[in-house]
């Protein structure tokens, strides 16, 4: 009986964050396609270059375009970074009742709405059973604010985890960034070369044009590029707009300081569960 599986539940959501760190830096190169094609005059984006083809070349343009769903795969990840959090929480409110040998099958980490609502939280009469010395409904009031608009958002971690991910948790993507580096010779010689960071606003889930503009007919290699995405949360929901991994950061902080907090709380009540840290 000790909060290790809750610090482990933590680490595991640490590799999911690591993931979304290096997806918004650089979009794995299998979501998506990027390269020449012929004008379709279709798809959005900012168009640079544009101008008449000279003698012996024709008109192409550059254009990403998603292979993947990739707002969908991204929902999975953010989804399992919730999951964790929530589970973290869960195994350390059941760490305590089980160290006292009672029925932990239907204990969660209290969430309500209200502090009223916490007073008849099923969870919260099981954990001053299992801690009878200590006011638990007093700490998590005051300590955790574990209810609506607390401290530490404990209570939008457990609505998350409880709602469907893939109808809620599905970022807005948009491109940041595309470094562009087009430096084949019998570009360059007619001043069309372009190097350099391009920052697109456009939605990454919706084919972009880049460029537009006179090539050899005979051109079948794209300039390297890499892409890199914006993830943010969708308006209007829990979380509304906020860029997804900065707000999994401070969560992570939140959620840890909570359980280092419960975990001390419960230790000088006198349960007895190792201590983890």
């Amino acid at each position: 009986n000790t909060f290790s599986g809750a610090y482990l539940k933590l680490n595991r959501a640490d590799h999911h964050i690591s993931s979304l760190r290096e997806i918004s830096a650089f979009l794995f190169p299998e979501w998506y396609r990027f390269g020449w094609r012929n004008p379709t005059r279709g798809g959005v984006g900012v168009v640079i270059g544009e101008q008449d083809a000279p003698a012996g070349y024709i008109i192409k343009e550059l254009a990403y375009t998603p292979t993947a769903p990739i707002n969908l795969l991204l929902a999975t990840i953010i989804g399992d970074v919730f999951h964790n959090f929530r589970s973290a929480l869960d195994f350390a409110a059941t760490a305590v009742v089980r160290s006292k040998g009672l029925d932990a099958g239907r204990v969660h980490w209290p969430s309500t709405k209200s502090s009223k609502e916490l007073k008849t939280n099923r969870s919260i009469k099981a954990l001053q059973a299992a801690l009878p010395s200590a006011d638990v409904l007093h700490f998590f009031e005051d300590s955790l604010f574990c209810f609506a608009k607390g401290k530490y958002e404990l209570w939008e971690i457990c609505q998350l985890d409880n709602l469907d991910k893939h109808n809620f948790i599905i970022p807005s993507l948009s491109i940041a960034e595309i470094e562009l580096n087009i430096d084949e010779k019998p570009i360059s010689k007619i001043g069309s070369k372009f190097s350099g960071g391009l920052v697109m606003n456009g939605d990454a889930m919706q084919e972009l044009i880049l460029i537009r503009m006179p090539v050899p007919p005979d051109i079948k290699t794209a300039p390297s590029a890499k892409v890199s995405v914006k993830i943010n949360f969708q308006a209007n929901e829990i979380f509304s707009g906020l860029p997804v991994f900065e707000t999994v950061v401070n969560l992570r902080k939140n959620l840890l300081e909570a359980l280092n907090r419960f975990e001390t709380f419960a230790v000088e009540a006198g349960a007895p569960v190792g201590v983890s840290r």
